[in-house]
């Protein structure tokens, strides 16, 4: 099994950014054709504060331009991250 993820972001004004992190995977074991998942796409997301704790909210939506016949062509993603800052 091989999986990688590349994160990218884009930070805009006021706490908004952009971002793109698919999660590309193999499966050395399937078939060919089925072994392969590649997602293309991104979202959107914002740092907001909760009394003194930072948290990043992002959405987002992939595309499987590579997926194993069964697999979903679309998917999407809501990630919470809490920041802890120097």
């Amino acid at each position: 099994m091989f999986s990688a993820q590349v994160a990218v972001n884009y930070k805009l004004k006021n706490r908004w950014y952009l971002t793109s992190a698919p999660l590309i995977s193999a499966n050395w074991e399937a078939d060919k054709e089925d072994r392969w998942t590649v997602p293309l796409g991104g979202g959107i997301g914002r740092v907001f504060k909760f009394n003194k704790m930072a948290v990043a909210i992002d959405v987002g939506a992939y595309y499987n331009v590579e997926s194993p016949r069964l697999a979903n062509q679309w998917y999407s993603q809501m990630l919470v991250n809490f920041l802890f800052p120097k």
